[in-house]
């Protein structure tokens, strides 16, 4: 079931790749290799995460208050919902926790780097952008759809 769940997240991420929001991809990539050049971008960089994770960690508590709600009340959760949870906790907390000890490390200025070295820093940043929205704000947001695509019971299992 979980390898059923990554292929429909992989889905949503090949659909990201249609004209409209490709255009929306190339100009963050190109804006992130520009902030990367800038003398002391690492402490902007921390700074924007330290705020999106706050932002994302209420959104975790809120989520989680809504699963204690739905546990009350004996609702079942299906697996992909609990799927969409695991997923948004995993990338908030690791990923700020990684990303600070990667600028700890490294004690090289970002600005100072070869153009190859941002560009490959700027990929790799967007791609995981891409898929941290996806399986954070896209995917639930389809959930029911994805539910009843995959299992016809979860809409009897929904309306009793």
């Amino acid at each position: 079931m979980n390898k059923r769940y990554w292929k429909i997240i992989l889905r949503f991420v090949k659909e990201w790749f249609s004209f409209p929001k490709i255009a929306s991809t190339v100009s963050f990539f190109l804006l992130l290799f520009l902030l990367l050049k800038i003398k002391y971008s690492e402490f902007l960089i921390v700074g924007v995460l330290i705020i999106l994770s706050l932002i994302d960690f209420t959104g975790q508590l809120k989520r989680r208050k809504r699963e204690k709600r739905i546990r009350k009340e004996k609702e079942k959760i299906f697996l992909l919902e609990a799927m969409i949870g695991q997923t948004k906790e995993g990338f908030s907390s690791i990923a700020l926790v990684n990303i600070v000890n990667f600028i700890n490390l490294m004690k090289i200025s970002f600005s100072s780097l070869e153009n190859h070295w941002l560009l490959l820093i700027s990929f790799c940043v967007t791609l995981l952008s891409i898929l941290f929205y996806v399986s954070n704000y896209v995917i639930p947001q389809k959930a029911q759809e994805l539910l009843q695509e995959i299992y016809p019971e979860y809409k009897l299992v929904k309306n009793l």
